[in-house]
C-alpha cells in the first residue's frame, strides 16, 4: 500500500499559509506593542501633569503670547481631564 505525499505545490501553499499566518501575527503583536508604548507615554504624562495640578495652587499659562493664571474652575476641569486620562491609559487595556 502506497502513501500519498502531498505534492510539491501542495508543500509550497502550505508553507506560504504559515509565512502569511506567521506575518500576520507579528503584525499584529507589533501593533499591540506600539499601542502599549502609547499608553504608558500618556499614562505617564497624565500622571506628572496631575502630580503638577495637584501640588501647586496656581498654575501659569502661556495664551496668544501673554501669561495668565488658570482659575480655580480652569485648574478643577484640568485636573479631571487628567484624571480621565490616567484611568484611560494607565490600567489594563479594555478591549471593545
Amino acid at each position: 500500500m502506497a502513501i500519498a505525499s502531498p505534492s510539491a505545490q501542495q508543500q509550497v501553499n502550505e508553507l506560504e499559509q504559515r509565512q502569511q499566518a506567521a506575518s500576520e501575527e507579528s503584525r499584529v503583536a507589533d501593533a499591540a506593542a506600539t499601542r502599549q508604548a502609547l499608553r504608558q507615554t500618556n499614562c505617564d504624562a497624565a500622571r506628572q501633569n496631575l502630580e503638577i495640578i495637584s501640588n501647586n495652587a496656581r498654575i501659569r499659562v502661556s495664551e496668544d503670547g501673554e501669561q495668565r493664571f488658570l482659575t480655580p474652575d480652569e485648574i478643577s476641569l484640568q485636573k479631571q481631564k487628567y484624571e480621565e486620562i490616567v484611568e484611560q491609559n494607565c490600567g489594563a487595556e479594555k478591549t471593545p
